[in-house]
């Protein structure tokens, strides 16, 4: 999982000599007769540390191990995705900020290679942030209820900072399965700990189910 606060990516990468560790688990609060086991859920543990910084530009790049939602993990290929990031300017010192990269990125053809690529924009005024980006997937993988091809949107947020934390509403179009709207927060809950919990309402209900997400990270 790239940086982010709940479910779309930040502007913001992780130093060259700082590594992040997190487990997430995104459930359902909607089962339904028709549900197979463990269809709507998603358990994802990852870790992601930077490679590169110099002057406002950083890298960062990771792997996951992600289970859940419609397909079995049968070999490692089916659960093992890579993510990259990169940070072009430095929202703490320009008030904005741009990073692209790709998540989701699977080695198994047609059952985990989403291959997400996005680019994600922020302003940021006091205590606020705004952000605006898209992405475009792997069309195969990315369809409505339909079966059709439903593999691009856009992303957008605002984002509040709090003592300790942050609050955050995110949106990302699209009737696939990764359309959603969160609302939730993040809040460093120890040192270099943080947990991160959100409701996500899903844009395509014949697809996907709305359901909690809850985040926990360590930064080491």
């Amino acid at each position: 999982m790239p940086s982010h606060i709940l479910l779309l990516p930040d502007v913001k990468g992780l130093r060259d000599d700082t590594c992040r560790a997190e487990l997430q688990n995104q459930m359902s609060l909607d089962h339904r007769k028709t549900d197979s086991p463990g269809q709507f859920f998603e358990m994802t543990t990852g870790i992601s540390c930077g490679f590169y910084s110099k002057n406002e530009i950083r890298l960062e790049g990771g792997i996951d191990w992600r289970e859940g939602h419609d397909h079995d993990v049968e070999t490692p290929t089916d659960a093992l995705q890579g993510h990259v990031l990169a940070q072009f300017f430095d929202i703490d010192e320009r008030n904005w900020g741009l990073s692209a990269g790709i998540h989701s990125f699977g080695i198994h053809s047609g059952v985990n290679d989403y291959n997400i690529a996005y680019v994600m924009a922020q302003h940021q005024g006091g205590t606020y942030r705004f952000g605006l980006g898209g992405y475009t997937g792997n069309t195969r993988l990315l369809v409505n209820d339909l079966g059709a091809a439903d593999s691009q949107g856009v992303m957008a947020g605002a984002w509040k900072k709090v003592d300790s934390g942050d609050f955050a509403l995110e949106i990302q179009t699209g009737g696939n399965r990764i359309g959603y709207i969160f609302v939730g927060g993040r809040r460093i809950v120890a040192q270099r700990t943080f947990l991160s919990i959100g409701y996500g309402k899903a844009n395509n209900s014949k697809l996907m189910r709305d359901g909690v997400l809850f985040n926990l990270g360590f930064v080491f």
